[in-house]
């Protein structure tokens, strides 16, 4: 089957899925070389195939309709695919149970408050995100101290295995598709939900860091505005004050908060 893929690092065990089966991808899209997109750009690099770095537009889509390209595949890419006329398949991943948890930034919010709707939704590529039919899906359990960065790997280890099951009879499966009723919105998260407060309790601190993972969460250490990607920390009694600086040194900081401590190696602390 010819493709055209459309993806970041996160997901990109699909791509490889697609190489593995010997479709003929014709386009891989997606953004412009950095760390959430140079694995994808080695593989494609590697297979010889075509890159490109712009957003979508309608006249780049119906070139490929001309160049007989069958689906359109879509796995963690932030810009509206306009859809052509002509194209058989247009099938976007989403790593919710859909209709549960439409939204630009699920997993956080799942860790922060829902983790029961974890997993992969396949479902229509339409005009409005995460709308289309659903196509196949698959639940994720979520494990005691889920963190971003496991329940991301999940997903990357699931999702090709969801897609080979499309794949066996893709034409009957979009035939048969199911219509999403209900369901939710997650609004993007902002920069104040991803900031830790000192004055909370060592288990929702901890909470927030496994939330967010490595992209990392704000705090204020030490007057500095901070991006911490990863703490350890207990409920312990002390007398500082929540927010304070417990111990610093070259190795690590240790910040108080309400019930207990946050221990930061120096490693995972970028000052902003």
């Amino acid at each position: 089957m010819k493709i055209a893929y459309f993806g970041y690092n996160a997901l990109s065990s699909c791509l490889d899925f697609f190489i593995r089966r010997g479709d003929e991808v014709v386009c891989v899209f997606t953004g412009e070389k950095g760390v959430y997109t140079d694995r994808i750009i080695n593989q494609a690099n590697q297979c010889q195939i075509a890159l490109d770095f712009s957003k979508p537009d309608k006249k780049t889509m119906e070139r490929l309709i001309e160049q007989e390209v069958e689906l359109f595949f879509v796995a963690e890419y932030p810009w509206k695919i306009p859809i052509p006329a002509g194209l058989d398949y247009a099938v976007n991943l989403h790593p919710t149970m859909l209709p549960e948890g439409r939204g630009p930034t699920p997993l956080s919010t799942l860790l922060l408050q829902d983790s029961k709707h974890a997993g992969i939704s396949l479902h229509k590529l339409t005009e409005q995100f995460d709308a289309g039919d659903i196509l196949l899906q698959k639940k994720i359990a979520v494990s005691d101290n889920e963190s971003y960065d496991t329940l991301s790997a999940k997903i990357f280890i699931e999702a090709p295995k969801l897609l080979a099951n499309l794949m066996l009879n893709i034409s009957g499966i979009y035939a048969n598709s199911v219509s999403q009723e209900g369901g939710s919105y997650w609004e993007k998260l902002t920069e104040e939900d991803q900031t830790i407060d000192w004055n909370d309790s060592a288990s929702n601190v901890l909470t927030k860091f496994r939330a967010f993972g490595s992209l990392g969460v704000y705090a204020d250490v030490n007057g500095q505005k901070c991006l911490l990607t990863a703490a350890d920390g207990l409920v312990y009694a002390h007398d500082f004050e929540a927010g304070e600086v417990i111990y610093i040194d070259q190795i690590r900081v240790v910040v108080a908060c309400a019930d207990g401590m946050i221990t930061i190696v120096r490693s995972a602390l970028t000052t902003l």
